[in-house]
């Protein structure tokens, strides 16, 4: 696995898919997410338990009524809300930056109301055999 060849894991939903490049080998070291989102996807409001930063690198977003466009960089601290993320009609690709690896997973991308229906999410499995898969190539 490289940036050449990511190993791209499909979201939930039919969204998009993305590829996991950790940063270090410690359990609590910082992940690389690479998030191609198709068109018109929407993500409703969600947090993250770690801080976490995001750059659009193609496409355009809608972040909470604000447009993001290729080159914007966002930062949001740990446990505060954001969103809806609304993804443009050419569908957008972020690099997405977690200060911990270990908070990547279902129950982030949802507000805390819907941490019921994130138990039945197929995310956080999905991160881990992404990250797996990084692993076993090394």
């Amino acid at each position: 696995m490289s940036i050449d060849e990511p190993g791209w894991v499909d979201g939930p939903g039919g969204g998009g898919r993305f590829a996991v490049f950790p940063l270090g080998e410690g359990d609590h070291d910082p992940l690389v997410v690479v998030v191609e989102y198709a068109a018109d996807t929407e993500i409703g409001v969600h947090a993250h338990a770690s801080d976490y930063w995001s750059m659009v690198v193609s496409g355009r977003v809608e972040v909470t009524r604000r447009h993001e466009e290729v080159g914007s960089i966002r930062h949001v601290r740990a446990g505060t809300a954001y969103g809806p993320l609304v993804i443009g009609p050419e569908g957008a690709t972020v690099v997405e930056v977690f200060a911990d690896r270990t908070t990547f997973s279902a129950p982030d991308y949802l507000a805390a109301s819907d941490r019921e229906a994130a138990a039945a999410s197929p995310m956080p499995e999905l991160a881990r055999r992404a990250i797996a898969a990084v692993w076993a190539t090394r």
